[in-house]
């Protein structure tokens, strides 16, 4: 599986975990000279709900939550849920509302 990393444009963050921003932005240099194109995201792996699983570093063995992932003009929206209670989960949680995790990596085959 290859990767994108994108800086992630977080609109809001509620006290439940709940989140909404841009994943992914059309056009972007992203640090690895990515650039991702309008229709990148056709086609998504999605639980049974239509929902993506958010994992921590890629591993599905560290599922962190869910979200709608819908793809517009400007790029990809999420509509994300954490699932709080789970000790990593908070960390990540904590380090997205201060600002220090910023970004977000999005796997591609």
């Amino acid at each position: 599986m290859d990767r994108i990393t994108a800086p992630l444009t977080i609109k809001s963050a509620q006290p439940d975990g709940s989140f909404t921003g841009y994943a992914a932005v059309f056009g972007n240099v992203d640090l690895g000279s990515d650039i991702i194109l309008p229709g990148a995201f056709k086609a998504m792996k999605k639980t049974r709900d239509g929902q993506v699983r958010i994992a921590m570093n890629h591993d599905l063995r560290m599922l962190a939550g869910k979200a709608l992932c819908t793809q517009d003009e400007h790029g990809l929206h999420v509509a994300g849920q954490l699932t709080l209670g789970v000790s990593y989960v908070d960390d990540a949680y904590k380090l997205m509302k201060d600002g220090v995790l910023d970004g977000l990596s999005v796997g591609f085959d």
